[in-house]
């Protein structure tokens, strides 16, 4: 798992869920591509309070699986490893400004 800034790449799927699961601040996971990947830092800077982890679904799909992401960009709210929101597709983005 490699932190670029304050957005946390994650590469294996240990190191993720040890990310999410005992976190008490709000996690934002971005279920993306590596060629389609948003760019979190901006949004990362509008939201300090929130933690922002990166996942690549052709890197992790086990991951993606487990979280039933069926497209990208999804982008998933969680607390202490529970699903709070799930936004998912194009929207996504748009949402995420």
């Amino acid at each position: 798992m490699a932190e670029e800034g304050k957005v946390i790449a994650c590469h294996k799927m240990k190191a993720c869920k040890k990310q999410y699961k005992k976190e008490k601040r709000l996690i934002v996971v971005d279920f993306s591509a590596s060629s389609k990947s948003p760019d979190l830092a901006e949004l990362e800077k509008k939201m300090p309070n929130f933690k922002f982890l990166k996942v690549d679904v052709d890197e992790l799909p086990s991951v993606a699986r487990k979280w039933a992401v069926d497209a990208v960009p999804t982008f998933l709210l969680l607390k202490r490893g529970i699903l709070l929101g799930k936004v998912v597709g194009r929207g996504a983005r748009e949402q995420s400004r």
